[in-house]
């Protein structure tokens, strides 16, 4: 049960890294 709850919290990290990186870029 752990693992499954950590999996979750990695695929919520995805999309929220992608959209951190985006702004990131737009800022450079």
């Amino acid at each position: 049960m752990t693992k499954k709850k950590q999996k979750t919290k990695k695929r919520k990290i995805t999309p929220a890294n992608s959209e951190f990186v985006a702004h990131n870029v737009t800022q450079k």
